[in-house]
């Protein structure tokens, strides 16, 4: 990170002169430690809930599983796959890297709190709450529509951006 009379010099559509940066001009600069991509950060990210989840799945009794269990499952995949598909096709990211430190913190989210707990809730302590196959087939569209809109509420913000 640099640092010029305490602002920082991070602004990529900015000029070094903009800042008022001239000849012999004292800077400082910070070392933020290593930095990894954005977009990895996001593809470790969403990995974790699809492995996490599945290794649950695996573990658990799979020849007993609910129709609404397996359809859950389904549906859960679907959403991180698609995060994974619009990470590598549709985000644009402001800034190039961030600190290799912030992987681990900003994944704790996905790889424990949505993957452990919900595929250990899921597929381990399920009790069944009895949908028909009918309401489980009307959820999962109205699970799916709202996807779609997700995705085209993502493509609208790329496509909002500048150049």
């Amino acid at each position: 990170m640099i640092l010029f009379n305490g602002e920082k010099v991070d602004d990529n559509l900015r000029s070094v002169n903009s800042y008022g940066i001239v000849a012999n001009s004292a800077i400082t600069v910070k070392d933020i430690g290593s930095q990894v991509l954005w977009k990895t950060v996001f593809y470790v990210e969403y990995l974790g809930p699809i492995l996490v989840a599945g290794i649950c799945y695996l573990l658990g009794k799979s020849d007993n599983y609910t129709y609404t269990q397996k359809v859950g499952f389904a549906l859960f995949l679907v959403h991180y796959i698609k995060r994974e598909l619009e990470t590598m096709t549709i985000h644009v990211f402001s800034r190039d890297t961030m600190p290799v430190k912030r992987i681990f913190i900003n994944s704790f989210h996905y790889w424990i709190l949505c993957g452990l707990f919900i595929g250990l809730e899921f597929f381990h302590f399920w009790k069944d709450v009895g949908y028909s196959n009918s309401t489980v087939q009307i959820l999962s569209v109205f699970f799916l529509i709202f996807e779609f809109l997700n995705l085209m509420c993502h493509i609208t913000l790329k496509n909002l951006r500048s150049g």
